[in-house]
């Protein structure tokens, strides 16, 4: 690799109008490996001497102007550093990158409300709380700003700057327009015009060394989802749940840092298993991930909801109990074909969609029963594998049997004769579903010390204690002996 040219690459990725980058020209110049290129589909290329050019992604952003020029398309941008690699010293030190510091030829438009989500912004400048700038009065400025805004609209003459792998050489970063973005954002301006800038950039072996998130980090889904609102934060392995719109699409995003590649497996399990049984599975729309394994998020298509525990607490018909009934069949037929271990199907992961289908979600921890593959931070996170996670805690600690938990969901049906025929065909097929990847070694030991110590909480807390039944409850499951509430 070390024959590989000098590139700097974003550590963002920007939604930048399909219409500006189909108007520039194909880069041309001297072949780039891909070796030393990031796998995005849309590359914007900027140099000091040259223009900016198009690096990949024609296809892409041609197709996408031609249906609306405004139509927004994720680009990375990577640019041809004006410092020399061994030069680090001026890579790091602002005076001296100040000097090297050259600009892109063309002015993009982006989103202030992208900026924002993808954290440019080293301040928040409001009119509240300008930059303070010698004796100037720059909330007069701001309030200049915020009145011509509303009645000339964004002057593209006056594109701000982000400069590219700014901080400590791998971080990009908001030069000039802090003002302007607030301002924007106050005055209900969706579109705003961008330049970019660079100077140098760290070596990726070296970039590394300052942190996780690396040279490739992920834009947040609000860049990319329509109208995205945060409904859920810190739920367990995902860092957020939001709900928009994907290309017109109503949707629910799940985005984690920690079990990162358990994003990726949602979106491969819930495809594979939205083409075998599309009237049961909700169908899976997109996925991001961070080139560094920092991050990542999945769409998956809204589905219109009660949960099937919502419904079953109201009281279900004969009809209704018959028609989920078929629902359910059809989902464990297409889980034996396919050979996939969904692990979590209870009665909140079931919901009833406009159709009058129900339709299984969240498959982000289920397995190829052929090519089982566990995400690393649920593998290195006992507790949560074994204690937390699943569904059939009675079969053994690290066993799960889908065929199992949806016969028991039958069971709180009314006792139809559909029902019953579908409760045996799933008992009849369920000895060959099993999967058991019991706790060994180290984590025997640490269950055994976790079930120890919950039993002296629970003797010296006592069982009036507010805790007591959920500390019962997880020694139970511990020790097995987990039985599902009524």
């Amino acid at each position: 690799m070390s024959g590989l040219p000098h590139l700097g690459i974003s550590s963002n990725v920007y939604p930048l109008e399909a219409a500006d980058l189909a108007a520039l020209k194909d880069y041309d110049g001297p072949p780039i490996p891909d070796e030393a290129l990031p796998d995005d589909d849309v590359l914007l290329y900027i140099r000091p001497d040259g223009e900016d050019v198009l690096l990949r992604g024609r296809r892409n952003v041609d197709s996408a102007a031609s249906g609306d020029a405004r139509a927004t398309l994720p680009a990375r941008v990577v640019f041809k550093p004006s410092i020399a690699k061994w030069n680090l010293v001026a890579t790091l030190v602002r005076t001296l990158r100040n000097r090297h510091r050259y600009h892109g030829t063309a002015v993009y438009h982006i989103s202030p409300r992208a900026v924002r989500a993808l954290g440019l912004e080293r301040a928040i400048r409001t009119l509240e709380n300008p930059q303070l700038r010698k004796n100037k009065d720059r909330a007069a400025s701001m309030r200049r700003l915020a009145a011509s805004l509303r009645t000339r609209g964004y002057d593209d003459a006056r594109p701000i700057n982000v400069m590219l792998c700014r901080t400590c050489g791998r971080t990009d970063s908001l030069r000039q327009g802090h003002h302007r973005v607030s301002a924007c954002l106050e005055c209900g301006i969706d579109r705003m015009a961008v330049h970019f800038s660079a100077a140098g950039a760290l070596p990726g072996c070296i970039a590394r060394l300052f942190g996780r998130r690396g040279a490739f980090a992920l834009p947040g889904p609000e860049t990319q989802i329509e109208g995205a609102r945060v409904i859920l934060e810190n739920k367990y392995i995902n860092d957020r749940f939001l709900e928009g719109r994907w290309r017109g699409v109503a949707c629910i995003v799940k985005e984690s840092s920690k079990a990162v590649w358990s994003i990726g497996n949602e979106y491969r399990m819930g495809s594979a298993m939205h083409a075998a049984a599309p009237t049961v599975v909700a169908r899976p729309l997109a996925w991001r991930h961070a080139a560094d394994g920092s991050s990542a998020w999945v769409a998956t298509e809204k589905v219109a909801g009660p949960s099937l525990a919502e419904l079953l607490e109201r009281g279900l018909s004969t009809a209704q109990a018959d028609a989920f009934a078929a629902d359910i069949l059809t989902l464990a037929r297409a889980l034996g074909s396919l050979g996939i271990l969904h692990r979590d199907l209870f009665a909140d992961n079931l919901l009833l969609d406009s159709d009058g289908h129900l339709k299984a979600i969240d498959w982000q921890l289920a397995i190829d029963r052929a090519l089982p593959r566990e995400d690393p931070w649920v593998k290195r996170h006992w507790k949560f594998r074994y204690v937390v996670f699943g569904v059939n805690r009675d079969l053994g600690l690290g066993v799960w049997n889908d065929f199992l938990a949806l016969a028991r969901l039958l069971a709180r049906f009314p006792q139809t004769e559909a029902v019953r025929a579908a409760r045996a065909e799933l008992e009849a097929g369920a000895g060959a579903m099993t999967y058991a990847d019991p706790p060994r070694g180290l984590d025997r030991l640490r269950l055994w010390l976790y079930g120890l110590s919950l039993r002296m909480q629970m003797l010296l807390r006592g069982r009036r204690h507010r805790k007591y039944a959920q500390l019962e409850r997880r020694w139970r499951t511990v020790r097995g002996e987990w039985k599902e509430d009524s």
